[in-house]
């Protein structure tokens, strides 16, 4: 069983290896224009208007490796990650649900136990490649170093993290974590009504439910990006806005002056892009 065990890992891990690899350019380029708009209030960085711009200064400045700005932490959150999610997936069993509600409730609790505690320990990182990936945007443009009002942040990530720290305690490495939690939780809702609903009307009788499940999690997906911005932004504002974000609502009032509703979706396409190259 050992032996199974860590050949599944190993595989896994490898295949997460290529997949992080091959999307982290995508994911790069949606951080930065969902963050880009603070940026560029808080320092001399100016915003980008178009993708061609970003790559070329991004390549041109930090070479190819730019564009893979915070695949490390992906990589190295992957042990801590996997290990407490198969756990989890085999413990902490619900009896079979009856009854449409119960059945909601079920597929909320089977998603939030298998993610939630590796979230705890992995979260960090998460917080971290978010400023990985500014101190890189900023560098791509010619700056020499990422000024803030609040800390230091003329070092490199792990710099980052030391100053976070000292300044505002080790729970300042979780902000926007709630907000990923509701953004979770209303993912799996999304994703169980709208299943729910092809079943109804009968889609469910084509010969392969592949695309529907794409389908389905990229409409969701989307109900849910304003919510991922609105954590990103919750991060910077640790350092970029008036230290750890005191009301979201404020928050997501200042996204919105920014340009309405479509402030909440930079970088929207280029997740969705990520979203359905993962699941082929």
């Amino acid at each position: 069983e050992r032996q199974f065990f860590l050949s599944d890992m190993a595989f896994e891990f490898i295949e997460m290896i290529i997949s992080k690899t091959v999307l982290a350019p995508f994911i790069y380029i949606k951080l930065v224009f969902q963050l880009q708009p603070q940026l560029s209030l808080a320092t001399s960085f100016s915003a980008y208007t178009d993708v061609y711009s970003l790559l070329y200064h991004t390549v041109a400045n930090t070479g190819i490796r730019g564009l893979l700005a915070g695949n490390t932490m992906m990589l190295i959150r992957f042990p801590p990650h996997y290990l407490v999610t198969r756990y989890c997936r085999k413990h902490f069993h619900l009896p079979p649900p009856q009854g449409y509600i119960a059945r909601l409730y079920a597929a909320i609790y089977r998603g939030l136990k298998d993610s939630v505690p590796a979230l705890l320990i992995v979260y960090p990182l998460e917080f971290l490649r978010t400023y990985y990936v500014l101190l890189n945007t900023y560098s791509a443009q010619g700056g020499q170093a990422l000024s803030s009002k609040h800390i230091d942040l003329s070092g490199d990530w792990i710099d980052v993290a030391f100053a976070v720290i000292g300044r505002y305690g080790c729970l300042a490495l979780y902000e926007g974590f709630l907000v990923t939690l509701l953004s979770m939780t209303l993912f799996r809702i999304f994703y169980f009504i709208l299943y729910d609903a092809m079943i109804l009307i009968g889609r469910r009788q084509s010969s392969s439910r592949f695309p529907k499940t794409i389908l389905i999690s990229l409409i969701s997906g989307l109900a849910c990006y304003p919510l991922d911005t609105l954590r990103r932004r919750q991060m910077i504002e640790v350092t970029f806005g008036e230290g750890p974000c005191k009301s979201v609502w404020c928050l997501a009032m200042i996204i919105y002056s920014e340009g309405g509703i479509f402030a909440f979706f930079h970088g929207a396409l280029f997740n969705i892009v990520a979203a359905v190259l993962r699941s082929l």
